[in-house]
Formats: structure tokens, sequence, C-alpha cells
């Protein structure tokens, strides 16, 4: 349950941008998954979706971006890494 984990923690701090920022939800995330992090787009998507039920980011759409792999990932930094690049949020009213 690796990614269960993750996703929890990418919701953690989506919902801690929206609520410093006063938005009322959030409605994407921006994810980048290095090559070498051994986690799919795909499961992380699905626990994130089981995760945010009942949070901020509940519905929220997990877009995906890959790190470099080949000999791209040899020299890149975040290789092994997860990050949140960025979210959306619906502004609060």
């Amino acid at each position: 349950m690796h990614e269960a984990g993750l996703a929890r923690d990418l919701i953690s701090k989506a919902e801690d941008l929206a609520i410093a920022d006063g938005a009322r939800r959030v409605t994407a995330v921006t994810v980048r998954i290095g090559a070498l992090a051994n986690v799919t787009g795909e499961h992380l998507r699905e626990h994130f979706a089981e995760e945010a039920k009942g949070t901020l980011a509940e519905g929220a759409v997990v877009e995906v971006v890959q790190g470099p792999d080949g000999e791209g990932a040899l020299s890149d930094p975040y290789s092994m890494d997860l990050l949140l690049v960025g979210i959306e949020v619906e502004e609060g009213g």
C-alpha cells in the first residue's frame, strides 16, 4: 500500500495549499513521477481517489507527468521521487 501513503501525503499537501489560498476545494493536482520511484500513475490515481473521499480533494483530477527514463533517469536528481508540481482549486465564496 505504498501508493496509499503517497496519496495521503499529496492530499494533505494539496489541502494545506488550498486552505492557505482560501479555496473551497482542490479540482486537480499535477504530480511528477520519477522513473525509479516504483509508482505507477494508474495506481496512484486509484489510491488518490479512495483516500481523497471526504477531503477538499475529493473528485480532483490527478495529472501525471513522467520524469525522464533510460539514461535520462540516471542524471535526474528526482528519479526516485514523487513531486507535487501544482494544484488547481475552486475559489472560496
